[in-house]
């Protein structure tokens, strides 16, 4: 079933709860026990694209994907990353993300949603827009379209994520970003690795607090 409806810097320090804070205090994905997750790849492609040339001119086009085994299944880590993101993800990291909104739609193709950080911080907000939803095969796809921040390298984020069900139960989750670059500019690897590593936080996150918590999406 498809719904239609309309819808992370330097200095980082460890948490005395496990996640992982900027130096200004905003929570960039939270780092606690693995819980079992297991990484188990990072590959990097960099494309000069000549094709995309957008509205802004020539862009390098940097992808990365990585994936995670873990011990829950597909349908729960689903629902709590992206079906009911709003509800877990402030509940989970409250010290860096105060809450999660809809500015558009209800979470189907189209919604724009709002991440809003904890105060403090140097990033207030940062807005993602769904592109696809595939809720039968746990898939989404959404682009970062907006922040308080003005980045100076890169024009916008898409990104792809999975979760593919294991024979022991668990699944292993698939994601993939694209980082579309401004004309003329270069991203830098450690740039990269550095908001792949928050975003491997905040899953292992998440999945400790599904452990602990077996009816929480069931």
């Amino acid at each position: 079933m498809k719904r239609d409806a309309p819808k992370r810097r330097r200095g980082r320090r460890e948490r005395e709860d496990g996640g992982n804070e900027n130096e200004n205090g905003n929570e960039i994905g939270g780092g606690g026990p693995s819980c079992g997750i297991k990484k188990k790849s990072f590959i990097l492609r960099k494309v000069g694209s000549e094709k995309e040339k957008g509205i802004r001119g020539r862009m390098a086009v940097t992808t990365c994907a990585e994936e995670f085994v873990s011990p829950v299944a597909p349908s729960r880590m689903f629902k709590a990353l992206v079906l009911d993101s709003h509800k877990v993800i402030p509940k989970v990291v409250p010290r860096g993300i105060k809450s999660v909104v809809f500015l558009e739609g209800d979470g189907g193709v189209g919604s724009i949603k709002q991440t809003n950080f904890a105060d403090g911080g140097k990033i207030k907000y940062m807005r993602h827009r769904m592109d696809a939803l595939d809720v039968d095969k746990f898939y989404c796809k959404y682009t970062l379209i907006g922040s308080d921040v003005k980045f100076d390298k890169v024009e916008y984020v898409v990104y792809e994520v999975r979760f593919e069900a294991r024979a022991d139960g668990g699944c292993v989750c698939r994601m993939t970003s694209e980082y579309h670059g401004k004309a003329g500019e270069e991203l830098k690897l450690e740039h990269i690795k550095q908001g792949k590593q928050k975003a491997s936080g905040l899953f292992k996150a998440i999945e400790q607090y599904l452990v602990a918590n077996p009816e929480v999406c069931t």
